[in-house]
C-alpha cells in the first residue's frame, strides 16, 4: 500500500463528519507484479473496540479478474447517516482467502469522529441525549391509516 486517507463528497481530506454526510475510504497502492487477485478490505471499530462492520472489493470488477503491474486507488464509501456519532478506527488489507494469502494487513491505520448534528434530520429524530446502537441508520418509513 502506497497512501491512505478519508475524505468527503468533495474529496477533502478530513478526520470529522456530520453524522449526515458519505465517508470515502480511499487507498492508493502498488501492484509489482502481473496476474495476482487481490482482494481489498477495510475493518471499521467504534471507540469501544467493537467491530462495527467489515467491507470488501466484492462488487468491484478486479474482484474476481487479475490485477495488471501498476499503481490503483480504490474508494470505498460509508453512506451518511449509518454509523452513530463516535470514533472509528480503521484497518486495511490486501488479501486473497482463495489462496490464503495476506498480502499486506495494518491495524488502526486512519481514525475519523461522527458527530451530531441537530439542525437536520437524523435517526435520533427530536429525541435528546445519546442515542443507543452502534450503527444509527435513517430508515424510510411508511405508515398508512387503515381506517
Amino acid at each position: 500500500m502506497i497512501s491512505e486517507r478519508i475524505t468527503d463528497a468533495n474529496n477533502e481530506v478530513k478526520d470529522v463528519f456530520k453524522i449526515s454526510s458519505p465517508i470515502c475510504i480511499q487507498m492508493d497502492y502498488e501492484v509489482l507484479q502481473d496476474g495476482y487477485v487481490l482482494w481489498l478490505g477495510h475493518n471499521i471499530h467504534n471507540q469501544q473496540g467493537i467491530n462495527v462492520f467489515d467491507t470488501h472489493s466484492v462488487k468491484s470488477d478486479y474482484y474476481k479478474i487479475p490485477h495488471k503491474k501498476g499503481t490503483y486507488t480504490a474508494n470505498v464509501w460509508i453512506p451518511g447517516n449509518l454509523l452513530n456519532t463516535g470514533t472509528y478506527l480503521i484497518s486495511t488489507a490486501i488479501f486473497n482467502h482463495q489462496e490464503k494469502v495476506i498480502h499486506f494487513h495494518e491495524r488502526d491505520v486512519l481514525s475519523f469522529t461522527v458527530y451530531d448534528v441537530f439542525e437536520e434530520d437524523t435517526a435520533r429524530g427530536m429525541s435528546h441525549g445519546d442515542f443507543p446502537g452502534v450503527v444509527r441508520p435513517l430508515f424510510d418509513w411508511k405508515i398508512e391509516k387503515r381506517k
